[in-house]
C-alpha cells in the first residue's frame, strides 16, 4: 500500500517501491480535480436530459442552434425551449428560419449578430415571444413593421441601430410593451408621440438619442408610471 505523509496540511502519497519515493499529488489537488470532473458530467447530464424532454423538431432545432454558439433554456415542467440566446454569434437572416421549430420561445437574444430586417420577419411568427433583444444589428425601420406583430412583446431592446421616429409607429400596436430600449439610435422628440400610446410602459432608455430633456419631461407627464432615462447607456 503506497505511504502517506502529511505537509502542511495536505496529505502527499508516495510510491514506496520507487527508488526516490516520487510524491503523486497532493491531496486537496485531487479533490479540487475531482470536483471539476463531476461538474463537468453534471452539465453534459443535464444538457442530454433536456434533449430528451424535446421533441424531434424542437431537438433538431436545439441542436442546430448550439452549433451556431446559441444557449438554449428548457422549461422542465412543459418540456419546451422557452429561451434561445444567440448573442454575438454568427446567425444570420437564414439560421432564423429555424425558429419555426421552436414556437414556444419567449425570450430571444439577437444582440450583436448578422440578422436584417429580413430576418424578423420569421422572429414575427414567435406568437408567444415577451423578450426580444436586437440591438448592435442591422436592423432599421421596416424590421419594426415585424417586431410590431408581436403582440404580447413585453421588453425589447433596439440599442445601437437605425431605428428612426417612423419606425416607433409601428409599435404602437404593442399594448403589452413594459420596457423600450432605445439607446443610440436616431429617435428625436417627434417620435415620442408614438410611445405616448404605450401605457403600460414602466421604463423607456433613451441615452445617446436626439431626445431633448423637455420632451421627455412632457411624456414623464403623460406616462408617469414610466421611468425615463436619457443618462447612462445600459
Amino acid at each position: 500500500m503506497p505511504a502517506a505523509y502529511r505537509v502542511r496540511g495536505s496529505w502527499n502519497f508516495t510510491n514506496p517501491w520507487a527508488s526516490d519515493k516520487m510524491t503523486i499529488m497532493p491531496f486537496n489537488k485531487w479533490l479540487a480535480f475531482g470536483a471539476f470532473a463531476l461538474m463537468i458530467l453534471f452539465l453534459v447530464w443535464m444538457v442530454s436530459q433536456q434533449a430528451r424532454y424535446l421533441s424531434d423538431e424542437e431537438r433538431g432545432a436545439a441542436q442546430y442552434f448550439r452549433a451556431l454558439g446559441g444557449k438554449l433554456t428548457v422549461d422542465s415542467s412543459s418540456r419546451v425551449v422557452t429561451e434561445l440566446d444567440l448573442f454575438n454569434t454568427r446567425t444570420s437572416d437564414a439560421d432564423l428560419a429555424r425558429l419555426r421549430e421552436l414556437s414556444a420561445l419567449r425570450k430571444l437574444v439577437l444582440d450583436t449578430t448578422a440578422i436584417t430586417d429580413q430576418g424578423l420577419e420569421h422572429v414575427a411568427a414567435l406568437t408567444e415571444l415577451e423578450v426580444l433583444y436586437v440591438g448592435n444589428t442591422k436592423i432599421s425601420d421596416d424590421g419594426l413593421k415585424a417586431i410590431g406583430k408581436i403582440h404580447r412583446l413585453r421588453e425589447l431592446y433596439l440599442n445601437n441601430t437605425a431605428v428612426t421616429d417612423v419606425g416607433l409607429t409601428y409599435l404602437t400596436g404593442l399594448r403589452e410593451l413594459r420596457e423600450l430600449h432605445l439607446n443610440s439610435t436616431k429617435v428625436t422628440d417627434k417620435g415620442l408621440a408614438s410611445v405616448t400610446r404605450l401605457t403600460k410602459l414602466k421604463r423607456l432608455q433613451l441615452a445617446n438619442t436626439k431626445v431633448t430633456p423637455e420632451a421627455a419631461r412632457d411624456l414623464s407627464q403623460l406616462l408617469p408610471d414610466c421611468a425615463i432615462a436619457m443618462g447612462t447607456k445600459e
